[in-house]
């Protein structure tokens, strides 16, 4: 351990500094909140690997109207959507050099396919591969049923008329 470490009795505090190596955390304190647990973290977190949690994940995503501007339906959503495919696959064994959940049967979508429509839910991964935010895709499949159902009652209207 290189940092400064400040012993409080119930806790440690550790600043300015660096540990190497693998490090656990024994502790029997749940997690209630942001500000509850064994280990909490003021200030950001940098992972460069894998985060694997044995537990739940609690996480929103900020989306005020407050902090938006210029909003507007996603244009052509069933179009958008058809585009591009769900899939069920194997991993390929080289995937797993790249984190041990890469392995074996899931499911998911190609990044390939999500760039041409969403290129904005598509990053490449410094070690060259694409990733994609899949939360981005759930706006796009709002619309696209919420145009589908639209389409429903128009038909359902002509139905009537007829």
């Amino acid at each position: 351990v290189k940092a400064d470490i400040t012993d409080f009795g119930s806790y440690l505090a550790l600043s300015g500094g660096t540990v190497t190596g693998a490090t656990t955390f024994s502790s029997t304190t749940a997690s209630t909140s942001k500000t509850t647990g064994a280990v909490v973290v003021t200030g950001g977190v940098g992972i460069g690997g894998t985060l694997n949690v044995g537990g739940d994940v609690a996480a929103y995503a900020t989306s005020d109207r407050l902090l938006k501007t210029n909003l507007k339906n996603i244009e052509d959503p069933i179009s958008k959507l058809s585009s591009i495919g769900g899939y069920e696959y194997q991993w390929k064994k080289s995937a797993k050099k790249l984190g041990e959940h890469l392995q074996g049967d899931s499911i998911g979508v190609i990044a390939d396919e999500i760039a041409q429509v969403l290129p904005d839910a598509v990053i490449k991964r410094d070690n060259g591969y694409s990733a994609v935010n899949y939360q981005m895709l759930i706006p796009l499949m709002i619309e696209a049923v919420k145009e589908q159902q639209s389409q429903i009652e128009e038909l359902k209207a002509q139905i009537g008329e007829a």
